[in-house]
């Protein structure tokens, strides 16, 4: 017999071995390592986690416009940007820019404030309002934010929690299998009578 595994089971099984390795990447003591490898991580989670987003077809203006990463910190974090260089999203090419605040942020899909920069948290809601793109901040795991994804170590393991209505308000559509591995995912759909 011929077992048939569909392009989605074999994505949701890369992203797994993904999560995985960025999870031993990181050791047990996140503090003992250099910021920048601990972004570089990150970097490809966020990445893995974009794999798993859709975003409707006006987000881009054209099938081969690059998908625009927006990373808003108030250090510099060379390493996030080297380990998405040469990377694409359905044919869309990832491109990273940084920034030190969040007021200016245009023609982002995706938005990751950093630990160090929560203050910004506001202001980058406040741009990406009414925009599909993909808010995620790197704060408290366990318990979803206002942005899409939340981001952050569990138990000295990478983490995130899902905030479906933020997705949902920002049309972007989120795959069931990434919501399976969400530590905790806040959704209306689910209200009953």
């Amino acid at each position: 017999m011929i077992l048939s595994v569909s392009p989605l089971r074999t994505r949701l099984a890369r992203f797994a071995l993904l999560l995985a390795l960025a999870v031993i990447g990181l050791g047990a003591d996140i503090g003992a390592q250099r910021p920048a490898s601990e972004y570089a991580v990150k970097a490809s989670f966020i990445f893995n986690v974009a794999n798993f987003v859709e975003w409707p077809a006006s987000a881009f203006a054209s099938s081969t416009a690059p998908l625009k990463i927006a990373v808003v910190a108030a250090h510099p974090i060379p390493d996030f940007a080297a380990a998405l260089q040469g990377k694409a999203i359905r044919g869309h090419a990832v491109v990273v820019e940084q920034y030190a605040t969040a007021e200016r942020i245009e023609g982002s899909h995706v938005i990751f404030v950093t630990s160090d920069a929560v203050s910004q948290v506001r202001a980058m809601l406040k741009s990406a309002d009414g925009h599909p793109v993909l808010t995620m901040v790197e704060e408290d795991a366990e318990a979803p934010g206002a942005a899409v994804v939340s981001l952050g170590i569990v138990q000295a393991r990478l983490a995130f929690s899902v905030n479906l209505d933020a997705a949902d308000s920002a049309g972007l559509q989120m795959n069931p299998n990434l919501l399976k591995l969400a530590k905790a995912v806040q959704s209306g759909r689910a209200r009953t009578k």
